[in-house]
């Protein structure tokens, strides 16, 4: 983790009304993209028919191309495509200072379009 995330992460306080629908969000988006990508869905479909024997066996598979579709859909389709934050103490990030009490706001799907 870079030194700036740490920054974020220890002063700045998150606004927990973004916590809704993430799972029923990202789950109806990757149903979607599968739907419409039928090469997608069976390379999909073929990885978890590979896996489902060892599942009884071990609490751990892996499962890369099946990682990569939600990491995907949640790049393309953040459930909160704004997060607000709240600095709780007076911080420099890259440079930039936040002093206590300042709303910031992170354009997380402009960002992951870039």
């Amino acid at each position: 983790m870079t030194k700036w995330k740490i920054q974020l992460t220890r002063h700045c306080r998150p606004n927990p009304s973004h916590y809704s629908e993430t799972t029923s969000n990202t789950t109806l988006n990757i149903a979607y993209a599968l739907a419409t990508n039928p090469i997608v869905q069976t390379r999909f479909h073929a990885e978890i028919d590979s896996i489902v024997g060892l599942l009884a066996f071990s609490n751990s598979v892996d499962v890369p191309y099946t990682y990569s579709i939600l990491r995907e859909s949640l790049r393309l389709h953040p459930v909160a495509p704004i997060h607000g934050m709240e600095a709780r103490v007076d911080t420099v990030v890259q440079g930039h200072l936040f002093p206590k009490g300042t709303n910031s706001l992170l354009m997380i799907r402009a960002a992951a379009l870039r």
